[in-house]
């Protein structure tokens, strides 16, 4: 069982949230050419999950899955600068992508304040609702249809993680409630951009 859940923890982590907003975004970004998003996804691969985990795992010295708070404020941190490379990558390869980087920037941002008061608040809870609250947020702002699959799906996904996160005991229930309402805060800021 144990397995398991770091299976599904490893799968849902948060250094994939660029692989899983494409499942909200890709009524947005469909209208490109399949060479703008091969060449996209290969430059988001690169520099959100590959560069960062690199130098977390081979410089910094950091395990990923179960990070101290002084970790976390280093991968907030890393993370909230790549928000903004990513926000101006975007706003030239993949405009509508943009409010989306800028998401993940405030939920760093987020996090990084949360760990720098040395309030540890779950990374997996707040991605996840970061994604929920994002798919309905761009579902309702440009009124698209059949989005209730994803919307269901991402909700679903949300319980499975706080689930897991509980189940692991690699937070406790106000930690999982401080993921979550960063991660809405978040993405309700998407609102107004």
């Amino acid at each position: 069982m144990k397995q398991v859940l770091n299976a599904i923890a490893a799968l849902t982590h948060p250094v994939l949230l660029p692989l899983f907003g494409i499942a909200i975004y890709h009524p947005l970004v469909n209208k490109y050419d399949t060479t703008v998003f091969i060449l996209t996804g290969v430059w988001y691969f690169f520099v959100y999950l590959i560069l960062p985990v690199l130098y977390f795992v081979k410089i910094k010295k950091i395990n990923l899955l179960s990070p101290d708070l002084e970790q976390r404020e280093a991968i907030y941190k890393t993370y909230m600068a790549i928000g903004i490379v990513m926000s101006v990558l975007s706003y030239w390869m993949m405009v509508e992508y943009l409010p989306f980087f800028i998401g993940i920037f405030l939920l760093h941002t987020m996090l990084y304040v949360l760990a720098a008061i040395k309030l540890k608040a779950s990374w997996h809870t707040a991605a996840w609702s970061f994604l929920f609250l994002c798919s309905l947020i761009v579902k309702f702002t440009n009124n698209f249809v059949g989005q209730f699959e994803i919307i269901t799906i991402f909700g679903v996904m949300l319980l499975v993680v706080f689930a897991v996160r509980w189940k692991q005991k690699a937070h406790t229930l106000f930690e999982l409630g401080m993921g979550l309402a960063a991660g809405a805060t978040a993405s309700t800021l998407l609102l107004f951009i």
